[in-house]
């Protein structure tokens, strides 16, 4: 399934390991903690035993989150040295070598052993920073930037109404980030936003730094429960889907998952009630119009569904999935596969923390034939430049098929398994497809539609009102049948999608 060539260190005759439940070796092949995976069949022959490429000693510590900023891959976590260089839990990655953000934070409370980045997201040509950390020294000032930060490639930037040496962003930690229509929507483990101005929130707001006040709540009273959290959010149908640990939001029974529309509120799933005696959903992604979710839940609803499941906008799928007992990351590569990673140690199956879901034929593949799993826990996968990086907490890959353990730090990288990632729009193809006028009370045209895209459009419960063929690349929409309300249109083309939103006035 792969060939591994190593950027790393020189390598080391390792010796073989022969059994999955053997995850140490005398000796074992050394390398940096990136490795660059090559994608072939199934039917290839066995795969060499990786080479090294350049020198390198990777990450000493955790990653807990990784995004692409500046045509560079940004990584965040608890390690302070990349490469021998210090970085303090923030260093980026050009494809050759590492470095560090010009005016990079120091994180002053680095004895504090919770202290770490939950979130990174790039958004308005802005770096946006999240996680659980106070006091940062910037140049030779030191200030508290409250768990939130934003780089706009000069500098970093509190996120504040009034500057304050006490209060910052939020009272509590920040684990999940997504930008849309032209707000940052922020989760987290929080009460309070804009700390000095006090402004009362539950886990859930947005962050504007164009508009007056830069912070608001989302919704009346947000996410409710015990131990509330906001763990992920992604976009889907043109909303913002949010996951974590949560029984309501603003009285709507959710259970863990719920839509945030801007004009009708938080929207249920149906069906989707994640419960069980952790119960926490802590990632998501989508893929052909289906949201995959992963945690450390136990089943949902009345049905026992455990591992990787699906929603397909009316019912969750019980996929052939059920492997480990937490699932920290998702990735939608193609239209076929889903990489899944986190704590999914043994069980009966032959991977080890990290594994790809075929969607095909609904079963467990390993991500290599040459590796069998990885040591410890992944907890985030991001593609870059063509290329999908996976990084967590391991020291190393464990051999199969006759091939020794390689041990290394913390991340690497598979080149040409996976496409362009699917479900995930970019705001570059999303800003191309124009839908006018909008509010509208008659028809719509829908203009720079891709040639031979199909045009859906559904209410808000997801019932296709109109579907047709685009001829050209402009579309127009008769809305005399229509009641007044809000409507997703979705075009379709080659396996990608874009959704815009319709509010229709009478």
């Amino acid at each position: 399934m792969a060939v591994m060539d190593r950027l790393g260190s020189s390598a080391m005759t390792g010796t073989k390991t022969t059994g999955k439940m053997k995850k140490a070796v005398d000796q074992t092949v050394r390398a940096i903690g990136i490795l660059l995976l090559t994608a072939t069949s199934a039917a290839a022959q066995p795969m060499p035993i990786p080479s090294a490429v350049q020198q390198s000693t990777g990450l000493n510590g955790t990653v807990t989150a990784m995004a692409v900023y500046d045509g560079k891959l940004v990584i965040g976590g608890t390690f302070t040295e990349a490469d021998g260089m210090p970085c303090k839990g923030l260093v980026t990655w050009d494809g050759a070598s590492f470095d560090t953000i010009p005016g990079t934070p120091t994180f002053i409370e680095s004895t504090n052993s919770a202290n770490r980045i939950y979130t990174l997201l790039q958004a308005e040509n802005s770096l946006y920073v999240g996680g659980i950390f106070q006091n940062i020294e910037t140049g030779t000032a030191i200030e508290n930037f409250g768990n939130m930060a934003r780089y706009d490639g000069m500098g970093w930037s509190r996120m504040v109404s009034t500057p304050s040496t006490l209060y910052g962003a939020t009272n509590g930690p920040v684990k999940s980030l997504v930008f849309h229509e032209g707000k940052l929507y922020v989760g987290g483990d929080f009460t309070t936003v804009d700390v000095n101005a006090g402004i009362p929130v539950g886990q859930l707001a947005t962050y504007n730094w164009n508009s007056t006040p830069e912070w608001e709540a989302v919704g009346t009273s947000g996410l409710s429960g015990n131990s509330v959290s906001a763990e992920a959010m992604t976009l889907w149908n043109d909303r913002v889907l949010i996951a974590g640990r949560f029984e309501a939001a603003d009285g709507v029974d959710s259970r863990n998952m719920v839509i945030y529309d801007e004009v009708a509120g938080f929207i249920s799933i149906n069906t989707g009630s994640f419960t069980g005696q952790i119960g926490r959903a802590r990632c998501l992604a989508i893929q052909d119009g289906k949201v995959y979710a992963g945690g450390d839940y136990s089943n949902i609803g009345l049905n026992n569904l455990f591992g990787l499941n699906a929603y397909d906008g009316t019912d969750w799928l019980d996929l052939n999935a059920e492997v480990g007992i937490d699932r920290r990351a998702l990735y939608a590569c193609d239209e076929d596969h889903v990489w899944v990673g986190g704590h999914l140690e043994e069980l009966g199956a032959d991977v080890n923390n990290l594994f790809i879901y075929d969607v095909v034929n609904d079963n467990v593949l390993p991500f290599s034939d040459d590796y069998w799993g990885v040591s410890g826990i992944v907890n985030a996968i991001v593609e870059y430049d063509g290329e999908l990086y996976i990084a967590g907490e391991f020291d190393m890959l464990m051999g199969s098929n006759g091939h020794p353990d390689a041990a290394f730090d913390n991340i690497f990288k598979v080149n040409g398994f996976c496409g362009t990632a699917v479900g995930v729009v970019g705001a570059e193809s999303m800003d191309d497809i124009e839908v006018f006028p909008n509010p509208a009370n008659g028809p719509v045209t829908v203009s720079n539609i891709r040639e031979g895209s199909t045009l859906t459009v559904t209410d808000m419960m997801g019932k296709a009102v109109r579907t047709s063929a685009v001829v050209g690349t402009q579309a127009t929409i008769a809305t005399e049948g229509f009641a007044k309300g809000v409507y997703l249109i979705r075009i379709e083309n080659s396996g990608s999608a874009v959704n815009r939103k319709l509010v229709v006035n009478r």
